[in-house]
């Protein structure tokens, strides 16, 4: 009733051009007025689940889910605090839903689908603090799961997971989803360092590479081809590349000798 409450108030604002400006700050009051029935939604379900186990895990990983993409979509209503909201509530939410024996394929699926999720926004209201908000979080809870996951599921979670992060943190921020070196962007060396994230990744996969007692031919293939991509995926398109990303070519550069090296011995 009350994310109901401020969608209406939210109409009645925009009926008057010089209230419906307000609806791009942080301080637009249905904003408040919705966050404020989602966060109830969230609380509902985190207690339901943590004290009175009326939902299974799943169950409320789903329902928090609805409600992290609902708030994501209503930002582009109701302005940035709704953003800020669903990055919050969705990051979060596998902190207060777990169990004895977590499914990381299930909460690996759930990062990914939050971050493609506001990816999309990002390039929808094009805030630059929008970047790091989706990278940070990612990469924390990447680490996490490489660091938890079984031994003998460790390969085919990465050759999954750690793919899928590569394209929508590393690349498409500053290219696109089509890798457009001339797309328009609002990200700043300090919002979005493809240098600082490709060091991100590459200890990402040196962290696993460190888990694994021994290493076959088709998972030594695969580490040597994430980090050529790693190279690669900025001049994809027409064998042109963003200035930015050559500094970061030396990032993979060293990881290869390092992984030959570690392989070697």
């Amino acid at each position: 009733a009350t994310v109901i409450a401020g969608e209406w108030f939210h109409r009645r604002e925009q009926k008057s051009s010089d209230r419906a400006e307000r609806a791009k700050g942080f301080t637009y009051v249905p904003a408040a007025i919705t966050g404020t029935g989602l966060t109830g939604i969230y609380c509902t379900v985190i207690f339901a689940f943590v004290f009175y186990q009326l939902l299974s895990p799943s169950a409320s990983l789903v329902i928090l889910a609805g409600a992290a993409f609902s708030s994501l979509a209503l930002s582009l209503r109701q302005g940035p605090l709704m953003a800020v909201l669903g990055l919050i509530g969705g990051y979060s939410a596998p902190l207060w839903i777990g169990g004895a024996e977590p499914n990381y394929y299930l909460l690996a699926g759930y990062i990914t689908a939050i971050s493609v999720a506001a990816t999309l926004l990002m390039q929808k209201i094009r805030h630059a603090w929008i970047s790091p908000s989706i990278t940070v979080p990612h990469i924390l809870w990447m680490l996490l799961l490489i660091e938890s996951i079984p031994i003998e599921q460790l390969f085919s979670w990465l050759a999954i997971f750690l793919s899928l992060s590569l394209y929508p943190l590393f690349a498409v921020p500053r290219m696109g989803w089509m890798l457009k070196p001339r797309y328009r962007h609002y990200q700043g060396k300090w919002t979005h360092p493809p240098t600082g994230i490709a060091l991100a990744m590459t200890l990402l996969v040196l962290s696993a590479l460190a888990r694994m007692s021994s290493v076959d031919t088709a998972e030594m293939i695969y580490f040597y081809a994430f980090f050529t991509a790693m190279i690669w995926l900025p001049a994809i398109r027409k064998t042109w590349s963003l200035r930015v990303y050559v500094p970061s070519i030396l990032v993979p550069s060293t990881a290869i000798m390092l992984l030959s090296i570690a392989l070697e011995s």
